[in-house]
């Protein structure tokens, strides 16, 4: 069965080997089983599994030689639901998920009167492009970026401009790879590409019993094994994998 279901890519379509190609001559027919993965669920999972908090900062730092040591809280959290829609071109997923940032810098004994409050707000926008790996699973490429509305440092006094722009990406970057592996293991489970090729392929072997007045049976040899490429619709996730069969009646 590995052998069967090895993908080799050819004018748009994964094609599984599984015997001699039919000649010309030979006529043969095609099974195919449409699937459908609706975005509903995609977007429910992705809900429920996006933290509300995406960075922290709660550190002390030293400016000045030393002379100035100001510490620094707040985080950057979610502000709304995630939000799950189809590209234009109905070719992948956009991901998008709001979020804003909410620090402050308080130096300690006579300089305390320098505290301020700094942060902005951003829209993380995630591009998500579906592919097949060689082992007929659904997998997912991911894509993300983020512009805030405000860099997120601020400037004490003269020569003092503190920063954690780098520290909350690095975090914020986490929780992207986090989030990527959810929405790949929930188009999986969801897809079960592999389970329903297997199916298919099974069932392109058995006997099919023909309407006619004595007992007859058409017997498939399957040939190939396919599937479209993704496609989404603003509801859902859609593919359809094919059996190419030769078929043979015996009474």
């Amino acid at each position: 069965m590995t052998r069967l279901l090895t993908p080799l890519v050819f004018t748009g379509l994964m094609t599984a080997q599984a015997a001699p190609p039919s000649t010309a001559s030979v006529p043969t027919s095609t099974l195919t089983v449409p699937v459908t993965v609706p975005l509903a669920g995609v977007q429910v999972a992705a809900n429920a599994r996006v933290p509300l908090e995406f960075a922290r900062v709660d550190e002390e730092r030293t400016y000045l030689g030393g002379l100035l040591r100001v510490t620094l809280t707040g985080t950057v959290t979610r502000t709304g639901h995630v939000q799950i829609s189809a590209l234009p071109d109905g070719s992948g997923l956009r991901i998008s998920v709001p979020i804003r940032a909410a620090f402050r810098a308080e130096p300690g004994g006579a300089g305390a009167f320098l505290a301020r409050d700094f942060g902005g707000q951003a829209t993380v926008n995630l591009t998500v492009t579906p592919t097949i790996t060689p082992d007929w699973e659904a997998d997912v490429t991911i894509r993300g970026e983020a512009t805030w509305t405000d860099p997120l440092s601020v400037e004490l006094t003269q020569g003092v401009r503190i920063s954690v722009q780098s520290l909350v990406d690095t975090q914020i970057q986490t929780q992207l790879d986090t989030l990527a592996t959810q929405v790949r293991t929930t188009i999986r489970e969801q897809a079960r590409l592999r389970q329903r090729a297997t199916t298919l392929w099974t069932r392109a072997q058995q006997p099919w019993t023909l309407p006619t007045p004595d007992p007859a049976h058409a017997h498939a040899t399957p040939l190939t094994l396919s599937v479209t490429p993704f496609q989404f619709t603003p509801d859902a996730l859609n593919i359809t994998l094919g059996a190419q069969l030769r078929l043979n009646a015996t009474l």
